[in-house]
């Protein structure tokens, strides 16, 4: 069985090969022929992005992008090199290459940050944190998430009809860094966000929702909820043509039919997602893959084979993860940070410069015009008696003048003040919300499983009934713990306000 299995999946592998290489040859032939630069680059935008992936034509990709880059950047074409390191940047981490893809990436940011361009802003920010992720630096995940969403706040396109794609990308990049964390119950939150967000949408969006909840209830032990949601996500993706979204709900299911000694089917579904994977050219997740297929010939005691996929684990993950390529990546990465930080702090500088220059600039105004009116006042007193009169309604103008800068000074504070108790107003309601969203999300939760509960009560199953009761128990007792966070919080304000001199 497994031997026809394989060999099916080659058949497959070699049919999609030559599909590919017909598309290869096309694109060569024009490629040869057409000497136009506007027509030229698109073409080598499109063999960039056909070559390389499941042709096994990797350094074919950095060709064809790096004559695309030469072009762009010699019609002095910013949108076009911008691109061509975007596409560039993907290639790069895909093969483990991290220092080069953070150095493409920061550049795309850099050039994203002097047009003010949100739509390059995003998608470059989302190639960053596709980089942390598959270097594991899942704190670097949860900072720039967070950059994320300050450009979803601000982009008109993000709060728009297809909003959800927006709020899905930062909801799933939470969800990763927290399960990589190993903080599961945030984790679930933002994955069940995602989930609930997508439940009414298209095939492919749900599929995505569901695959992202089944991995973090698996990461959580609770398996048969990892298979209904990665059964739920094949029967989606199975309509569409999203591969990637299909290879790792078959690894989930496969990983699923180990846990229940199935060895068959979870060899089954472990090929065909070693399969999908290849075609996609995912190195990290063909590495995943090939651990999962080791452990899987040891448990049958198939140790040649389980030595085999052992070695292409260790020699994938070699290439991928070795220690020098991620020293010098968060070596990069953290210079390109420390000048980030400095070219913000030097932007506000120079802002607070110009609002001094602006203030000195009125005061010296106001003070030239003060001068010109006393000297004018002088004048008119030495050249004319009569003008006694005037300069004293001209003194109690100017004393008028004064009274009211000083209460548009007081103003000004005052405003300041409210503004500092807006802030910290807005940090409180910040710190209470989130204990108050794991105590909505778990009620929501509980509240189905008492449904259940009561639906299996009716039907005599007791022994499901327990279970059921047994996730109600924690779900109540993370809504007792969240809860007492927030009166924690409340506690901790009280205290402070009473402490508290006023100033």
């Amino acid at each position: 069985m497994k031997k026809i299995m394989t060999f099916l999946l080659g058949l497959l592998c070699i049919v999609s090969l030559y599909a590919q290489q017909r598309d290869i040859d096309t694109l060569k032939r024009l490629l040869r022929t057409e000497k136009t630069d506007t027509v030229r680059i698109k073409l080598l935008f499109e063999a960039g992005n056909s070559f390389g992936y499941g042709a096994k034509k990797n350094d074919s990709v950095f060709y064809y992008l790096q004559e695309a880059l030469e072009i762009a950047t010699r019609k002095n074409d910013l949108f076009r090199v911008s691109r061509a390191k975007g596409i560039m940047c993907r290639y790069f981490y895909t093969y483990g290459n991290y220092k080069e893809a953070l150095e493409l990436a920061f550049q795309n940011l850099n050039y994203a940050n002097s047009t003010k361009d949100l739509n390059l802003l995003f998608y470059t920010y989302k190639e960053l944190l596709k980089i942390y992720r598959k270097m594991e630096d899942y704190k670097q995940v949860l900072v720039y998430s967070e950059k994320l969403m300050e450009v979803i706040a601000n982009y008109p396109a993000a709060h728009g009809a297809d909003s959800s794609f927006y709020y899905f990308v930062y909801n799933n990049n939470k969800s990763v860094a927290h399960e990589g964390l190993g903080n599961f119950d945030s984790a679930f939150y933002y994955a069940h966000l995602n989930y609930g967000m997508y439940k009414n949408s298209n095939l492919t969006d749900v599929a995505l929702g569901a695959v992202n909840l089944a991995h973090v209830y698996e990461k959580m032990g609770k398996y048969d909820s990892a298979y209904y949601f990665y059964s739920k996500c094949l029967s989606l993706a199975g309509k569409t043509s999203r591969h990637d979204i299909i290879s790792v709900a078959k690894l989930g299911v496969s990983k699923y039919f180990h846990i229940k000694g199935a060895t068959d089917s979870a060899f089954f579904y472990a090929w065909q997602a070693l399969y999908e994977m290849k075609k996609l050219d995912e190195q990290s997740d063909i590495m995943d893959t090939y651990s999962f297929l080791a452990e899987l010939h040891r448990s049958v005691h198939q140790f040649d084979s389980a030595y085999k996929y052992l070695q292409l684990y260790v020699s994938l993950k070699d290439s991928l993860f070795s220690n020098k390529k991620i020293v010098q990546a968060q070596g990069y990465a953290f210079t390109e940070t420390i000048e980030q930080q400095k070219m913000e702090q030097a932007k506000k500088e120079a802002e607070q410069e110009y609002r001094i220059r602006i203030q000195f600039y009125t005061l010296a105004a106001a003070i030239a015009v003060f001068l010109i009116i006393a000297f004018l006042l002088w004048w008119n007193l030495h050249n004319k008696r009569k003008a006694n009169a005037l300069l004293g309604e001209q003194k109690v103008e100017i004393e008028q003048a004064l009274w009211e800068l000083k209460a548009t000074q007081s103003q000004l504070i005052q405003s300041e003040k409210m503004a500092s108790l807006g802030e910290l107003t807005a940090g409180i309601a910040h710190e209470i919300q989130n204990p108050l969203n794991f105590v909505n999300n778990f009620s929501e939760v509980s509240t189905e499983l008492v449904s259940e509960l009561n639906t299996e009560i009716d039907k005599g199953n007791t022994k499901d009934a327990k279970e059921i009761a047994t996730d109600l128990k924690q779900n109540l007792e993370k809504i007792n713990h969240h809860g007492k966070r927030a009166a924690d919080i409340v506690k901790g304000m009280l205290q402070h306000s009473r402490s508290s001199s006023g100033v």
